[in-house]
């Protein structure tokens, strides 16, 4: 009896522990199911990220952009920033007129590149282009069916790479011109910025001020009044009280802060004087209505619509210009000897008459032959320089109103200007970025011409290739924007020499990526159900212990049974 009743007690015992393990699951789980269920909000997920690639085939060279962009849209245009810039070597695709296979084959290590960049799994759905600028625009003049083979040969190269090509093409000047003119208003923010907005307050003991480029934490213990001056960002402000006394302000809460893309109120766009190889262009915004329907351009972008004046000048990009001074004072001349008053004192260059005449921008005497060695001998004239470059231009505009040069309408310039390409990169060799005056511009424009080639060698030995040409150039500017496109001493100060804006290269191609985002449908944001991460916790806590008590006592049970 004593030892029936001893075993009965413990078999007692080994039932009530079984019977607390169980409680215990049962507990847990009734817990965590609840705790995962409550405050259950609906979260956005962050939006997926698209690519785009941009080829831009220009008179000289070649690059390739790689852009991306988040799914979801500001306005319908996407928010695009660029990833890598890949310079293709060689020469422009239209230099490759009679190896039309070499323009192709020249394009593939970019692609290459980019095929490392953007992720496998989106390669075939990221769009592609290949946009040519004035060196084809003119090669379609000289010989349309060679510019239609080199064209094919690019599309071919491309087309062997898994992505969404959509066409190579030669951009209009217009669209040069007003893509341009995107990129530099949205680099320097005047079509959409990105803004600290105010969003909530939260009592707790740390706050956080946070933007692109900058991080700012502090911790504070409970009750420190945190000084207004310090939660004042980007224009957010918490007020206190009366405006008055808003900088004695403070709070004893925190603040947080998030990224938001507005509509810049009261920002007036800037202008965009683009110089190439072949063409030159400007683009604005008119304080007029547009006369002339072919030099009217129209975007909606960001939800905003901007109306504009756009023109292009074939021909008279800085290359085609130099040839055309250089063909105009060939045949001013009565021998095979030239004399450059652009070019400085003691400087002396060969060419033939077929490298001479070899663009539709030039037409070659009738009497010239074209194996015959021309001589040019620079003089180093500055007046003569002058003189010989505005021979190049037709500054009458006749009884058609307002006009730029070679009887085309323009209003009247109008606000600021960003001057690239061509236009900086001869100002900045002549340290003339820097906003001086017109008068100052002249005077070291002038200073430069009159040195002689000795002196300049001497002083540049790193800039031998285009030394010699700079004097040329720097007149061309000064007579393209002051007589051409009818800036005077008083608007001089709007224009801005610069290659770069908010540390990106300006050219068409990121505006034309920008627009063409218009055309792509916004992806919409992912809704999913989330939880707080400290209930959701719990609960993953409560469950483990709900199954290690349960897993427990089937072991006891199973063990007890078998003895």
């Amino acid at each position: 009896m004593i030892t029936g009743d001893i075993v009965g007690g413990g078999m007692g015992s080994k039932a009530k522990a079984i019977a607390a393990l169980l409680a215990v699951t049962c507990v847990c789980s009734i817990i965590a199911l609840i705790l995962s269920v409550v405050n259950v909000k609906d979260v956005l997920l962050s939006p997926s990220t698209k690519y785009g690639l941009v080829f831009d085939a220009g008179s000289t060279h070649t690059s390739l952009y790689i852009y991306r962009w988040p799914a979801d849209k500001e306005n319908d245009t996407g928010i695009v920033s660029q990833v890598e810039a890949c310079s293709v070597s060689g020469p422009g695709i239209s230099s490759y007129a009679d190896d039309p296979v070499g323009a192709g084959a020249s394009l593939k290590p970019c692609l290459d590149r980019a095929m490392k960049i953007v992720p496998a799994e989106q390669q075939r759905e990221t769009p592609t282009y290949l946009g040519a600028t004035a060196g084809m625009r003119l090669l379609r003049e000289e010989n349309s069916t060679k510019a239609e083979q080199v064209l094919a040969e690019v599309s071919k190269a491309i087309g062997e790479y898994p992505v969404d090509f959509r066409g190579a093409r030669i951009l209009t000047g217009s669209e040069e011109g007003s893509f341009g003119w995107i990129t530099v208003n949205y680099l320097l923010e005047t079509l959409v910025k990105l803004s600290l907005a105010l969003c909530s307050r939260v009592p707790t003991h740390r706050w956080i001020l946070g933007s692109q480029g900058y991080t700012w934490q502090q911790d504070q213990p409970p009750g420190d009044r945190v000084p207004f001056s310090l939660i004042k960002v980007s224009g957010c402000q918490q007020m206190c009280g009366s405006q008055e006394a808003a900088a004695q302000c403070s709070v004893e809460v925190s603040f947080s802060f998030a990224e938001k893309w507005e509509h810049p109120q009261d920002t007036e766009v800037l202008g965009a004087l683009d110089l190439g190889g072949a063409s030159t262009q400007i683009t604005f915004q008119p304080g007029v209505p547009v006369e002339d329907r072919n030099t009217s351009v129209f975007f909606q972008l960001y939800g905003t619509n901007y109306s504009l004046y756009s023109h292009s000048y074939l021909c008279y990009g800085q290359s085609q210009a130099l040839k055309m001074l250089l063909a105009a004072l060939h045949q001013a001349s009565s021998s095979a000897q030239i004399s450059h008053p652009c070019y400085p004192q003691g400087y002396q260059e060969n060419i033939t008459v077929a490298e001479l005449y070899d663009s539709p921008c030039v037409r070659a005497p009738s009497s010239a032959s074209p194996g015959l060695v021309l001589m040019v001998m620079g003089t180093g004239d500055p007046a003569a320089c002058g003189t010989a470059v505005q021979r190049l231009f037709n500054f009458s505009c006749g009884a058609q109103g307002p006009c730029g040069f070679n009887g085309v309408y323009q209003p009247p310039v109008r606000g600021r200007f960003f001057a690239f390409a061509g236009f900086y990169y001869t100002f900045n060799f002549l340290n003339l970025t820097r906003q001086q005056s017109l008068s100052e511009v002249n005077t070291t424009v002038l200073s430069f011409c009159r040195r002689n080639w000795a002196e300049l060698v001497q002083s540049f030995p790193r800039h031998l290739k285009y030394l010699h040409t700079y004097c040329s150039v720097a007149f061309y500017i000064l007579t393209l924007l002051l007589d051409g496109y009818k800036f005077n001493e008083h608007t001089w100060s709007n224009i801005h020499f610069s290659r770069q804006a908010a540390n990106t290269d300006i050219g068409w191609t990121l505006g034309f990526m920008l627009n063409l985002t218009n055309m792509f449908p916004a992806e919409a944001l992912q809704r999913v159900k989330g939880h707080q991460p400290g209930l959701w916790a719990g609960a993953v806590s409560l469950l483990v212990l709900a199954i290690v008590a349960g897993l427990v006592a089937v072991f006891l049970h199973c063990s007890w049974k078998t003895k």
